[in-house]
Parts: C-alpha cells; sequence; structure tokens
C-alpha cells in the first residue's frame, strides 16, 4: 500500500495535507489492503501538452481552485 501510494504523490496526484479530508469508506479501505499488490498504478502523460494549454485545468498546484 505505501509503494502505491508514494506512487500517486510521484505523479502529483496526491499530496499531504493539514487540512481535514474525506474519509474513506471502511469496507472499501478493507477491500483494498485485501487485494495486497494485485494492482498496478502506470503513467500515461501522452496527452499532457494539451490539458497543460487548456485554460479550464489551470488550477493552483497549492489551494487546488482554478487560477485566474
Amino acid at each position: 500500500m505505501h509503494d502505491a501510494i508514494s506512487k500517486l504523490v510521484s505523479f502529483g496526484l496526491i499530496r499531504e495535507s493539514n487540512e481535514s479530508g474525506l474519509q474513506c469508506d471502511p469496507d472499501f479501505a478493507t477491500r483494498l489492503l485485501q487485494a495486497g499488490n494485485h494492482y498496478f498504478i502506470e503513467n500515461y502523460d501522452d496527452l499532457a501538452a494539451l490539458f497543460a494549454a487548456d485554460p479550464v485545468h489551470d488550477i493552483d498546484p497549492k489551494s487546488g481552485k482554478i487560477a485566474n
């Protein structure tokens, strides 16, 4: 599980926050932990340039809000 979380952090998909967030459904968390390493995470960035050019996706990385 730690490897998967580390990979999501390295991709910039999640980050640590001091704010309270949503809690994970306990049943989902249990199933995820029971899955062990039977899942994988891959990074496909072939469309990254298109998203970078799209103003709808111009998000401030600190606040998570749309940048003006």
